[in-house]
């Protein structure tokens, strides 16, 4: 601890808790992954006490229904809201709506990258114009593309998981004759 002076005084201050949460994919790389952290933890308790390596495997649904209740209603710029499909919005008629249910892919407009390129995205699009968008997540940014004016929008995404999201929220937005999402690398 550091910031204070004992000669006048001042005490140390108070250690804060800080909290680490990862999620990781059970799969062959679990183990080869909860390996490097635990190392990690251990190596950090020489600098201070440390609680040891908690763990919990978490089912799918588990983990979709907890952070749902986080989600709600984001304005981003002038004019895209992004609405989570479970909850009521009235959107306003300048309002570039993404209706969007993020399952288990990246991609909310809450992250500050993807507020920006959102925001970016509201600047940028003119008509017909084609865009790229890699590693697409959910798909926000492919739909926002779209709903701007972009005339052709292809999105590309490693994860089947997060590739199959996109293609529902680009279905689901009414986005498909613009956007085609698929799933490999470049």
């Amino acid at each position: 601890a550091g910031g204070y002076n004992p000669d006048e005084g001042e005490t140390p201050p108070k250690p804060h808790r800080v909290t680490v949460k990862t999620y990781i994919p059970l799969d062959s790389t679990t183990e080869e992954r909860r390996n490097r952290i635990d190392l990690g933890v251990r190596l950090v308790s020489y600098l201070g006490p440390i609680t040891s390596l908690q763990e919990k495997v978490l089912e799918e649904e588990e983990w979709e229904r907890a952070w749902r209740k986080h989600f709600h209603v984001l304005h981003i710029g002038k004019t895209i809201v992004v609405v989570p499909t479970w909850r009521d919005y009235q959107p306003k008629p300048s309002d570039v709506v993404i209706e969007l249910d993020p399952g288990m892919a990246f991609g909310t407009g809450h992250h500050p990258t993807t507020r920006m390129c959102l925001e970016l995205l509201e600047e940028l699009v003119s008509p017909g114009m084609d865009v790229l968008d890699l590693g697409c997540g959910s798909g926000i940014l492919s739909i926002a593309a779209a709903k701007l004016g972009a005339g052709s929008v292809y999105g590309l995404e490693i994860e089947p998981a997060a590739a199959a999201v996109a293609t529902s929220n680009v279905r689901e937005n009414g986005a498909a004759r613009a956007v085609r999402i698929a799933q490999g690398s470049l």
